[in-house]
């Protein structure tokens, strides 16, 4: 075989089921391919570019290929959140939980705040840590499916995430949106486990910029259903999460867990 053939199987044998970094898993075709195209189809409806009627059309019909039915018993814990921001805790709530008149097929012209905003410590406003110098970690609250991640907001776009990150959690079905990043590692198809780290904090985001608010992540959780998507307090479950080791060790993107001395009861 030539050369030039070898490099074109090798390009075409890696598609694009290929991690974007190394020991990343990827879920198989068909779930893969409904990855990327519910994707899309976020991505478009938060740029203002599909209309909600369509969204929670496309929405509706990948649901019964995106989810998987037949999953393994949960593992212990399951139920257990993880804080999405190492080295804090619920001190870093910002007032910010609104869902009225809130739909999310509204896209940017969505009303309310279907979140909470987890503030830093960030004086400067410069989007890196003050402890640490550096930008902050922020980690998955579960396992799951990446299904949506966006790098490339610019100000002036009509998303109001910034860049983002979407994990489905296909046990439970629930939705973990993280928001006003800096920088993602993570891409649709994506496994993730709970503690993972998927991102770092930037100063994304249109709120984060139009009214020069702190260096935060934008923290919602949504559960679907027919198409629609049904905000979910998260202050309660985050108040009995377990918490990874802070700081995070160069290199490492799976923390230990450290559950709390004695298990809650379930928070939801």
């Amino acid at each position: 075989m030539s050369l030039c053939a070898l490099l074109l199987f090798a390009f075409f044998a890696v598609g694009r089921a290929v991690p974007a970094f190394a020991g990343s898993q990827y879920v198989q075709e068909p779930q893969l391919d409904a990855c990327g195209q519910w994707n899309d189809a976020v991505h478009a409806l938060e740029q203002g570019r599909l209309d909600g009627r369509a969204a929670r059309g496309q929405f509706r019909d990948l649901w019964k290929t995106i989810i998987v039915d037949d999953l393994a018993s949960p593992k212990e814990n399951h139920w257990q959140w993880m804080f999405p921001l190492p080295g804090y805790d619920t001190g870093c709530f910002g007032e910010s939980y609104d869902t009225d008149d809130y739909r999310f097929l509204d896209g940017p012209a969505a009303r309310g705040y279907p979140g909470l905003r987890l503030y830093i410590r960030d004086a400067g406003r410069v989007g890196l840590e003050d402890r640490t110098g550096k930008a902050q970690p922020v980690v998955s609250a579960s396992d799951g499916v990446v299904v949506a991640a966006e790098k490339f907001w610019k100000q002036g776009d009509p998303c109001p995430w910034g860049d983002y990150v979407m994990v489905l959690d296909q046990q439970d079905r629930l939705f973990f949106l993280y928001g006003d990043l800096g920088s993602i590692r993570v891409s649709p198809g994506q496994l993730v486990l709970k503690g993972e780290v998927v991102g770092w904090l930037g100063r994304t985001g249109r709120d984060v910029q139009a009214e020069r608010l702190g260096t935060q992540l934008r923290f919602e959780v949504h559960t679907f259903d027919d198409g629609l998507f049904y905000p979910v307090y998260p202050g309660r479950a985050l108040r009995v999460a377990g918490h990874t080791e802070w700081p995070i060790p160069d290199g490492i993107v799976r923390p230990r867990f450290k559950p709390p001395k004695t298990p809650p009861a379930q928070p939801y």
